[in-house]
């Protein structure tokens, strides 16, 4: 018989220290992918945020916003809202005149942040078209690129939003009812003398 040759003790040592040098690496680079990815996801959710939180602080381009940023035109519509039914309540005292009622439709522009975004992905990529209904194909900008998007995105948040306000004259509730055009900044802004 004869008897199986022994491996010299040197080389055990040297696929031990290779092998755990491989799980060492193997586990570095799994540890610098799920980084990455996790940066990936958080940069996706967060930058459209912080561009939309910036941009509402700058004029609307549309005319029917009389150049005022999102920010003052929904304080606008809140103001305007309070002060009707307030007005409305004290010519009718036996009617509630609750002005949260008016905000149902204030509540679409939060709807239309992520929607408007997702249409303007479909002016960039043709195929997200199947996932939108024909009749909003009107709101899908055309020409996107990427360093057009971020504007492009806006622009259709603007349009989107714009069908909800000519829906306010055809409120059901008459002290939900706001003027067609809201004020210009400088009618915002109380003149100091």
């Amino acid at each position: 018989m004869t008897a199986a040759t022994p491996t010299p003790t040197s080389a055990k040592p040297i696929l031990e220290v290779l092998a755990q040098f491989a799980q060492k690496a193997i586990k570095f680079v799994f540890k610098i992918i799920a980084a990455a990815v996790l940066a990936a996801i958080i940069l996706v959710i967060v930058l459209p945020i912080v561009f939309f939180a910036w941009r509402a602080g700058q004029p609307m381009e549309a005319p029917q916003f009389n150049s005022l940023t999102f920010y003052q035109y929904i304080t606008w519509r809140v103001e305007t809202h309070n002060e009707e039914a307030a007005h409305y309540h004290a010519t009718h005292p036996n009617v509630n005149a609750n002005p949260s009622t008016c905000y149902l439709g204030d509540s679409t522009f939060v709807i239309f942040a992520p929607m408007s975004e997702f249409y303007t992905l479909a002016g960039k990529f043709p195929t997200l078209r199947r996932f939108i209904s024909p009749r909003d194909y009107q709101y899908i900008p055309t020409g996107v690129t990427w360093a057009t998007l971020p504007s492009a995105w806006w622009t259709t948040y603007e349009t989107a939003i714009s069908t909800t306000i000519h829906k306010d004259t055809h409120a059901d509730q008459t002290y939900c009812q706001l003027p067609q055009y809201p004020p210009t900044p400088e009618q915002l802004t109380p003149q100091k003398p």
